[in-house]
Formats: structure tokens, C-alpha cells, sequence
């Protein structure tokens, strides 16, 4: 309750549910462009946003939460004259609000990703994942055997070392579909070696085929 998470629009990330309690989740998807065209060199919330480099957790005191979800609140749809315009300034709020946050807050990694076997593993996989890159590899990296390795995947992250590899790869394939390269120059520079894999894989993921992504990204 009251976490905030800031994460780039291509950070692989998944929700995992402790418990079967029904809460209640604001999803704020905002394009890095409105970001910068609604910044100034006094309030530069696009240099903010853009240093960020992992996915940030913040605990949020209720005053903050209740402000937030007011403005996310105000975003739903409706038909009233200047809908459009009031809606853009609630966004432009929200990010005033986060920056403000993340501003005031000294962020540190969370859930054991102090852990530094994790760590190592995960900044060498993040750095390799596009490579044919193995268990052991990884394994060997880390100076752990394989089952350790998965084992620490799976008790920490609650995923696999295979899923989190895919999981980058798929990230990175949306990115390279989204800006104009072909489903072949895609597989390959994710990391595909296998073009039926990468199309299964992708399907699976997203629900679309690359084509179809590609082709709905273009609209």
C-alpha cells in the first residue's frame, strides 16, 4: 500500500501478488516527448525523468497518495468542453508531483537486490542479454553453480533466469519494431538465433505477432 514505481517505458517488470487481498493499482502510461515539450530550464522535469535508470520504488505518506489519486481520478473520460485541456494540465501535475518526489527522496535498491550475487548476475545478464547467452555462463560469472543461480532467481524475483532473459529481449524487440526495423534484423539483434522462436515468443508475450505489432505501431 502507497508504493510508488517509476519505471522506464522499456525496464522489463512484472507484478507479483503476495496475497489474494483485492487493492487497488493507477497505471500512468506518459510519452517521454510530452515529458520534454511540457519542461523549462527552470522546472526541467525531462532531465528528472531521464536520469533514472532502474525501476525506483518510493513509499508514499497518505497526504501524497490522496493528491495523486485525485489527479488520476481527474483524467478519466468525459465529454465537457476543454475535456482535452484540463486533462493535459492533470498530466502535466502528475509529473510535477513525482518529480517533487523523486527530488526528495535518496532512492536505493529494494528486495534484496542489495543482494550481491543478484546484482552481479543481473548487471551481467542486462549487459550480455542480446548475445547467446547460457545458464552457465551466468553461473560462472557470479562464481555460483547453475541450481544456485536458479534457485536465487526463483526464492528472490519469484522468475526464472530464462524468463528474465526473454522478458529483456521481448523489451528490446518492442523498441526495435516500434522505430521502423524489420522483423529479421529484430530477432537477430535481441538475441534470437531461431526467427519461428522469436515469433512464438513474441505472440506469447504481447499477444500480437511482430508483423501485427509493427503494423498497429504505425497507426
Amino acid at each position: 500500500k502507497n508504493d510508488l514505481f517509476i519505471i522506464n517505458q522499456f525496464e522489463a517488470h512484472k507484478v507479483n501478488a503476495i496475497n489474494k487481498d483485492k487493492f487497488l493499482r493507477y497505471s500512468f502510461h506518459i510519452h517521454s516527448e510530452f515529458i520534454f515539450t511540457n519542461s523549462t530550464p527552470e522546472d526541467n522535469l525531462y532531465d528528472i525523468f531521464s536520469k533514472k535508470n532502474k525501476i525506483d520504488k518510493i513509499h508514499l505518506d497518505d497526504d501524497s497518495v490522496k493528491t495523486l489519486c485525485n489527479l488520476f481520478d481527474s483524467l478519466k473520460s468525459t465529454s465537457d468542453f476543454g475535456d482535452l485541456l484540463y486533462k493535459k494540465i492533470h498530466a502535466i501535475e502528475i509529473l510535477i508531483v513525482v518529480g517533487k518526489i523523486l527530488n526528495a527522496h535518496k532512492i536505493t535498491d529494494k528486495n534484496d537486490l542489495n543482494n550481491s550475487t543478484l546484482k552481479l548476475a543481473i548487471d551481467f545478464i542486462n549487459e550480455n542479454f542480446t548475445t547467446q547467452l547460457t545458464l552457465k555462463d551466468i553461473a560462472t560469472h557470479c562464481f555460483v553453480s547453475v541450481n544456485q543461480l536458479c534457485a536465487l532467481f526463483r526464492n528472490t524475483l519469484s522468475t526464472t533466469v530464462i524468463k528474465y532473459i526473454t522478458s529483456l529481449r521481448i523489451t528490446l524487440a518492442k523498441k526495435y519494431l516500434s522505430e521502423g526495423k524489420s522483423v529479421t534484423d529484430t530477432a537477430y539483434l535481441c538475441g534470437f538465433n531461431d526467427y519461428a522462436n522469436f515469433i512464438r515468443t513474441f505472440k506469447s508475450h504481447t499477444g500480437f505477432s511482430p508483423k501485427k505489432f509493427n503494423e498497429k505501431m504505425k497507426k
